[in-house]
């Protein structure tokens, strides 16, 4: 197996794939940086929800 420039190589599709990811990427963290305690909240939610899911306790829906 050879790493190179050429067996390395994206296609077109797979390049256009990857270059949205990145701007939805950077989208998202302008989105985070704009809004912190809001990022940090669902962290904390998401968190809290797993430890629920996880025990005995049921859920609150």
């Amino acid at each position: 197996m050879r790493y190179d420039v050429k067996s390395e190589a994206l296609s077109s599709d797979q390049r256009q794939l990857f270059e949205d990811d990145i701007v939805q990427d950077i989208a998202a963290v302008k989105a985070e940086l704009k809004f912190p305690v809001a990022g940090a909240v669902r962290i904390v939610f998401n968190y809290a929800q797993a430890r629920v899911s996880n025990s005995t306790i049921a859920p609150l829906n």
